[in-house]
């Protein structure tokens, strides 16, 4: 199997074992919607699979399912292969905030999830512990992001607004998705199934953990991206970061990244339509609300020692609403006397013009593929 193909199993395997814990007719209920989400996607991977022209993976030909009898049922997947602990970061952490079966909402308790969770990390290779630890990493980032938290069913929202980001950065937030082993897989599987669709929405939720960069920064900042969605996104993101700490890997330094320069655009915006807006101005509400996320998360990685090496260590804040502002203040770095650019600020530029490159290299490859072949779309893996 391919890394889609691969994704495709370990969501469906997922749904199966939330299903198989569950009781009565919420069970029924469930499974229905399991039954309709898996005819659809493996559907979808069959018919992508054949304009490539390559043949369909046993491991997914045996989960069809005919709708046209009711009394069909969804094949069980098999139990998926193994991954690493790094791998398993963004797989996990991405299936524990989105909803699965998509466009089906059905409420689910925390612990029949948790459960599910932990057995799939068995399922991967890995401990029941490391099932644990994403949980408790989960938990951990929505408690820092709002005070009194929030139930895991109602957080959906990462995979719902994924479709918004795309749209508002024109595909720049996902121009690098190493959680999603590449752009090219990533590319060719919203060209399949789109962001907003449930494997789709999932894949993209995987870019957005592991994603760094300007593109990440603008998307967020959007107007067109709920304030729900920068908390989920960037719930995720700490969780990622959480999760990394407590299995003792290293961390990945494009949550730093994609954090400050969120950051540093959402203050930006924020002081543009304060000049001439009512103070209650909607618009200026979810911008605070978009920042207060922020900067719990950045808090939260401050205070536990989670930034990258050479990072600015933000004073105790003076007022509310500060803790890390420090590392956005023009402060002489190299001794010259000359106030230089804030560390965050160009450390996230850096970021931002290596994925803009990457992107405009991505996207030149396709212009030259469309030049010599048509307009078929460019789905090669890379």
């Amino acid at each position: 199997m391919n890394a889609l193909e691969s994704w495709v199993l370990m969501v469906l395997r997922y749904g199966h074992l939330i299903a198989s814990k569950l009781s009565g007719g919420l069970q029924d209920r469930f499974r229905e919607a399991l039954r309709q989400v898996q005819a659809e996607t493996v559907s979808q991977v069959r018919d992508r699979s054949r304009e490539e022209g390559q043949p369909l993976p046993a491991a997914i030909a045996s989960l069809m399912v005919d709708l046209s009898d009711p009394t069909s049922d969804a094949p069980e997947p098999r139990r998926p292969d193994s991954i690493s602990r790094e791998d398993a970061v963004v797989v996990l952490v991405s299936l524990a905030t989105t909803n699965t079966i998509r466009p089906f909402e059905i409420s689910v308790s925390p612990g029949i999830l948790r459960e599910a969770v932990e057995d799939l990390g068995i399922e991967l290779g890995l401990s029941r512990r490391f099932g644990q630890d994403v949980v408790a990493a989960v938990d951990e980032a929505r408690k820092e992001l709002l005070d009194n938290g929030a139930a895991w069913v109602k957080w959906a929202a990462l995979g719902v607004g994924a479709a918004a980001i795309v749209a508002a950065t024109g595909g720049l937030a996902l121009a690098a998705a190493p959680g999603v082993a590449g752009a090219a897989v990533l590319t060719s599987a919203l060209a399949t199934f789109g962001p907003g669709g449930m494997v789709g929405g999932l894949l993209t939720a995987g870019a957005l953990v592991s994603a760094g960069g300007g593109g990440i920064a603008i998307g967020l900042t959007s107007p067109s991206t709920a304030a729900e969605t920068v908390e989920a996104v960037v719930s995720s993101q700490l969780a990622a970061a959480l999760l990394r700490d407590r299995q003792g890997l290293d961390q990945d330094p494009s949550t730093w990244m994609s954090l400050t320069g969120t950051r540093i655009e959402l203050q930006r915006e924020h002081t543009r339509l304060a000049a001439c807006s009512d103070p209650s101005a909607p618009g200026l509400r979810e911008l605070k609300r978009k920042l207060e996320a922020v900067d719990r998360a950045l808090d939260c990685l401050v205070k536990k020692g989670l930034t990258p090496i050479g990072s600015p260590v933000p004073a105790a804040p003076e007022k509310p609403g500060g803790g890390f502002f420090d590392a956005f203040r023009a402060v002489d770095i190299d001794g010259d006397g000359i106030p230089d650019k804030p560390r965050a600020r160009a450390k996230a530029e850096e970021a931002g013009s290596a994925l803009k490159a990457a992107f405009g290299s991505f996207a030149r490859r396709d212009k030259n593929k469309d030049a010599t072949e048509g307009d078929e779309p460019d789905i090669e893996d890379e």
